[in-house]
């Protein structure tokens, strides 16, 4: 398998300058040395997860990742809308 990156493309797994990629049985991971991962499964579904270094400094995501249940926009009335 193959992935392109602003061009280039490389053959998983890769790693360089901090980032690396790899594809397991669902998804294709981006780990970047920041803190960040990103999982795609190739179709409709993308995953963020941020280091706790980001909390209290994030927005724009799925929630704000503060601490805080109520701020997150899959848990309505105390209910979670969506189990991930």
């Amino acid at each position: 398998m193959t992935f392109t990156i602003f061009i280039p493309s490389v053959t998983l797994p890769y790693y360089n300058g901090g980032v690396q990629l790899e594809r397991n049985a669902v998804y294709t991971k981006l780990y970047s040395k920041v803190g960040l991962v990103v999982m795609w499964n190739g179709e409709d579904a993308v995953m963020v997860e941020l280091d706790s270094e980001y909390t209290n400094r994030t927005c724009g995501l799925c929630g704000d990742f503060n601490g805080l249940p109520v701020h997150n926009e899959f848990i309505h009335n105390g209910e979670h809308l969506y189990e991930l």
